[in-house]
């Protein structure tokens, strides 16, 4: 009979075994694991470097075709498969892609197209489009007419249009509105025929320019090029460019955009010129011709840009008084915002009026809040008149926010009584919203009617 005292000596040493007999077991299991997943990496990218290897390799030649290939001949099927493999991968597709020609590319695409639809075809299928338009967009779009489905059709011709603008945009403009439409959502359409003709302008405006006026229907992005491509011609060649768009039919409703465009960019370069021609050519003494008057204030715009003085002496001798002071007005802000305290000082010296009034009210807009005080100078500088009346008003306004005592105090001192009146009581009607009993109190201390709503 076993001795008890011993059996029970002995567990220990048997809880022990057991211990070491399941770490094993699991190590073991651990090892056969790691072996399994390393063949199965392993046999992944061995997969995938061959198809690497193939897809990069000629393919076979056909028998007269000269010398064998090498042995290790990729076949269209192994190009596709690598392509499906790395589809997520541009890089991967674009180093496949680059060595294998266009009639051969072409054959893989449609073998995908063949396929079921999937994320990974489509991808696959977007970087053959590119490769192929890199090389002959021509040949890629007509590819588009093999594809029913008709996102994955507006897709690829975004990327294939995208390579045609930056390699011919004037071919890819004038496919864009022969085929465009039939591939391409009509905003999609207009971005990309906008950018076409951006791009053909730069090299050939008058053409880009023509192409989009004999277009029916423009978009926003195509209406933008064309301002763009008149402009640049107008830079480049205005006499021709202007003899062009003079010769569109008073009807035209481009005429309009297309001579302000090549007047505008001319003035960039000759604004002396662009305005002489301006004047000659389009204004015929009346009030009404809204492109002669629209396209002065583009011109004192562009000359502002280059030359202020000579701008505001120029807008000083226009015979229009509206056109006087639309360009007048807009020199002045752009000499205020290039050199507010030069600008203050040369409207000070303007002495014809209504133009110096359009002046001082624009110095007065642009002046910085936080420079009240200097702004005041240079208002109680002004001579008296009409026009310093209306730029008191407009200063008064302006401080009533924040001191509307003593913006009444300023408009006390407008002389013209309708002008004054009215400042006064505006000043009065936007403090009684905060302060009632305030506005109540200062209209009796001065003598003045408070205004309806506090009375």
């Amino acid at each position: 009979m076993p001795d008890p005292a011993s059996s029970v000596s002995d567990a220990p040493g048997n809880g022990t075994r057991l211990i070491g007999l399941v770490a094993a077991v699991s190590l073991a299991g651990n090892v056969f694991l790691g072996v399994w997943l390393w063949r199965s990496s392993h046999r992944q990218n061995s997969r995938l470097s061959r198809l690497e290897a193939l897809a990069k390799s000629p393919r076979p030649q056909a028998p007269g075709d000269g010398p064998a290939a090498p042995e290790n001949h990729a076949s269209r099927e192994d190009r596709v498969a690598f392509l499906l493999a790395v589809a997520g991968n541009a890089d991967e597709s674009k180093n496949v892609l680059g060595n294998i020609a266009v009639p051969e590319c072409l054959e893989m695409a449609r073998a995908l197209l063949a396929r079921p639809a999937a994320g990974d075809r489509n991808a696959a299928l977007g970087a053959i489009c590119q490769r192929i338009a890199s090389s002959d967009p021509a040949r890629a779009v007509a590819l588009l007419d093999e594809v029913q489905e008709l996102t994955l059709r507006s897709t690829l011709a975004m990327r294939i249009t995208n390579f045609w603008i930056e390699q011919s945009p004037d071919a890819a403009a004038r496919w864009l509105v022969a085929k465009g439409e039939n591939v391409l959502v009509r905003e999609a359409l207009d971005a990309q025929l906008g950018r076409a003709v951006a791009r053909w302008s730069a090299y050939d405006p008058g053409n880009a320019t023509a192409f989009l006026v004999a277009r029916p229907n423009l978009g926003p992005a195509s209406l933008s090029a064309l301002a763009n491509a008149s402009a640049e011609w107008g830079r480049k060649d205005p006499a021709n460019a202007l003899t062009f768009a003079l010769g569109l039919a008073s009807t035209d409703p481009r005429r309009f955009g297309v001579v302000q465009g090549i007047l505008a960019g001319w003035a960039e370069r000759e604004p002396a010129r662009a305005a002489a021609y301006l004047q000659q050519r389009l204004y015929d003494g009346g009030e009404g011709n809204d492109l002669y008057f629209s396209t002065v204030g583009l011109i004192a715009d562009r000359w502002a840009g280059s030359d202020l003085n000579a701008a505001a002496q120029w807008a000083a001798t226009l015979p229009s008084r509206r056109a006087r002071r639309d360009a007048t007005r807009r020199i002045a802000a752009a000499w205020a915002a290039a050199d507010l305290p030069g600008a203050a000082r040369w409207a000070g010296t303007l002495s014809a009026a209504p133009s110096r009034g359009v002046v001082w009210q624009t110095i007065i807009n642009a002046w910085p809040g936080n420079d009240i005080d200097g702004e005041g100078a240079w208002v109680s500088s002004l001579p008296a008149g009409p026009e310093r009346d209306e730029t008191v008003a407009l200063h008064a306004a302006k401080i009533a926010p924040t001191d509307p005592e003593k913006a009444l105090m300023w408009a006390r001192t407008i002389n013209g009584p309708e002008i004054q009146s009215k400042s006064v009581e505006a000043i009065l009607t936007s403090w009684a919203r905060t302060d009632p009993t305030a506005v109540r109190n200062w209209a009796a201390a001065n003598g003045v009617a408070p205004p309806s709503t506090v009375r």
